[in-house]
């Protein structure tokens, strides 16, 4: 069964990249924006421009990092066992797919979000986050609890070349999204 559920639109801004080698906790003051199982690559791209001061966790060992978002363009956290790094993100390449896939909780919500078989992270109760580059075609999807030890819903992700697909989950009901499919977990 297919699920075609239609939400707003959404506008794609100057974001943060976050390219973890090693599981990560990321707050901006007590908000928990992103926690990351291991090596991942996402965007954050609900923060506003302007200053940001973020800490990043790794294990017990905090780091305080100074950043300024701009209103245009990218920028780039690397995230090491023994430090990180803000630059400039790159443009995306030519060669690159240009389909991506943005996820929102709904307010108040934590998950993590599994897609490909992949642990991407959980999501703070108010940050979503991006994931580009995905190719086209079929990509199963999970929203779990925080844990990992619930599985919140479950289904396949269609996504087309080009176009940019929107997710918003909440705790008990329906994967709602925008710009793909989404097919039922038996139908793969």
């Amino acid at each position: 069964m297919w699920i075609p559920l239609l939400l707003c639109g959404f506008a794609q801004a100057g974001s943060l990249f976050v390219h973890a080698e090693v599981a990560a906790d990321l707050r901006r003051g007590d908000e928990l924006l992103l926690s990351t199982f291991g090596p991942t690559e996402v965007w954050l791209s609900n923060l506003p421009e302007g200053p940001h001061l973020i800490t990043v966790m790794r294990g017990t060992q905090p780091e305080a990092v100074e950043l300024t978002l701009p209103k245009e363009g990218d920028l780039r956290l690397s995230i090491t066992s023994t430090g990180s790094k803000v630059e400039p993100q790159p443009p995306r390449s030519a060669q690159e797919p240009n389909t991506w896939l943005h996820v929102d909780p709904a307010p108040g919500q934590r998950f993590a979000l599994v897609v490909d078989g992949r642990r991407i992270g959980v999501l703070g109760p108010q940050q979503g986050l991006s994931l580009r580059g995905l190719p086209p075609g079929p990509h199963p999807i999970e929203l779990r609890s925080p844990s990992l030890t619930t599985i919140w819903a479950r289904g396949t992700l269609l996504l087309e070349a080009g176009q940019p697909a929107h997710l918003i989950a909440t705790e008990g009901r329906p994967m709602q999204v925008k710009g793909a499919r989404l097919a039922a977990p038996d139908e793969g």
